[in-house]
């Protein structure tokens, strides 16, 4: 069993490995969850950033924390890569070091504690971690501090490498920041730290050289600085590309599943919702939940009558009350397509079922929309709705809403129909709102 067990880790981890070289991504229904939340003041910032119209560059706080999310995933296999050429230099360092003449074996000795009790642990572990958890921010700092340890130690060994008879040139350890910097993406801030506490590692060793040969002159410091403020610069200006495109890819992502006439979800963006539902209820306590076909009365004659921008008009502001009947997390409003609308409530049971389909019709009345050509003179709509439970497919659930919805319109519209499918009592009940003649 202990064979089976490593050789099924082993797998797992050649499988998260192989996936980080193809590019990590956010899990696919990142971008429906995002869309489906998402404010418009939120679409406002992004617009704008997207754009480049905006004064600030930062996103609200849920978006910003989505954004560095997204940054640390996409990113996965570049740090990933840096981790491991860092592994590779320092493991094979044995061959390759004697090439550089070292004379001293207490030199010797240091390079191979350096390589192989520290490096090489250190970034091993780290690697792991990216595996694990590539898009924590933890890991994002513990991958920074390594890269500090890195640098801190190519100095202490260049320092050290003089009284062995060998000269390293002081731009060595400047690979560091440069690669890392370039290579995994950091934010502007981050990118900062980095430097600075490169600059500190060198003016500390410069310090301790104390006149020595290897000790940087003005020349090489004006020439690591003018690198680096190069490096930070071009970061800066990535960081804000990465941000605009993110901007617009998550625009995209809210096209694909927003409707953007009514601010409500479309037809796609509900049967994902409506399969994830199915599947919360089979695993949860609640077994029950409300699915509704409201369809507008008469809605091809206000077009007709009074313009389609007087149609659309009225569409939007049937958004707004469908948007406040999906009140809880699993709830959902949509708009699928023309007057046809459609409404998820979760853990709703027939009692209350009925009671919010009443509200409902009321509620579209209320409006005082006005529409001469429907028997109210006013804006109504006509409900079909079911109770279902986890076994009901969309498709069924459609087809029972909307036999029920033809019978609201055939016996005089403005009312809903309302059939418990799960089963409960399974008789049909109807509830008749204003007065149609």
């Amino acid at each position: 069993m202990g064979i089976f067990s490593a050789a099924a880790t082993g797998r797992g981890v050649r499988r998260r490995f192989f996936s980080f070289l193809r590019g990590a991504a956010p899990e696919p229904l990142a971008d429906l969850a995002l869309a489906e939340t998402i404010s418009a003041d939120e679409v406002q910032v992004l617009d704008a950033l997207a754009n480049g119209s905006g004064r600030s560059y930062r996103f609200p706080a849920r978006l910003e924390r989505e954004f560095q999310r997204y940054m640390r995933l996409s990113s996965a296999a570049a740090r990933l890569s840096v981790v491991l050429l860092t592994i590779a230099l320092f493991a094979s360092a044995p061959v390759w070091t004697p090439l550089l003449r070292f004379s001293a074996e207490q030199s010797e000795n240091l390079m191979l504690f350096m390589e192989f009790g520290l490096i090489v642990p250190l970034f091993t572990a780290l690697g792991l971690l990216l595996l694990r958890w590539p898009a924590e921010s933890w890991v994002e700092w513990l991958l920074i501090g390594a890269f500090v340890v890195e640098a801190a130690c190519i100095e202490f060994i260049r320092y050290h490498s003089e009284g062995a008879g060998l000269l390293i040139p002081p731009s060595l350890g400047i690979v560091v920041p440069v690669a890392v910097l370039t290579l995994t993406r950091l934010s502007s801030g981050q990118s900062l730290i980095l430097i600075l506490s490169y600059v500190v590692i060198m003016v500390l060793g410069q310090y301790a050289a104390q006149g020595a040969m290897a000790a940087r002159d003005p020349g090489t410091w004006l020439f690591e600085f003018m690198l680096l403020l190069v490096v930070l610069l071009s970061t800066v200006w990535a960081r804000l590309s990465y941000r605009r495109q993110w901007a617009a890819r998550v625009l995209l992502s809210l096209m694909a599943y927003r409707d953007s006439l009514t601010g409500l979800s479309n037809r796609r963006a509900f049967e994902e919702h409506y399969e994830l539902a199915i599947s919360a209820l089979a695993r949860g306590r609640t077994q029950k939940q409300l699915f509704a076909l409201i369809d507008l009365d008469h809605f091809k004659k206000v077009n007709d009558r009074y313009g389609h921008e007087y149609g659309d008009g009225v569409l939007a502001e049937i958004g707004l009350v469908l948007s406040h009947s999906a009140r809880r997390a699993m709830d959902m409003a949509a708009r699928l397509g023309g007057e046809e609308f459609a409404l998820l409530l979760y853990g709703c049971e027939a009692v209350a079922g009925r009671k919010r389909m009443e509200e409902l019709v009321a509620a579209f009345s209320a409006l005082g929309i006005e529409h001469q050509e429907n028997e109210s003179g006013v804006i109504t709509c006509s409900v079909g709705a079911v109770i279902v439970g986890p076994h009901h497919s969309l498709s069924e659930a459609y087809r029972a809403a909307d036999a029920l919805l033809y019978q609201a319109k055939r016996t005089g519209r403005n009312r809903y129909y309302l059939e418990d499918l799960s089963g409960g009592s399974g008789a049909a009940d109807a509830e008749l709102i204003g007065n149609p003649t």
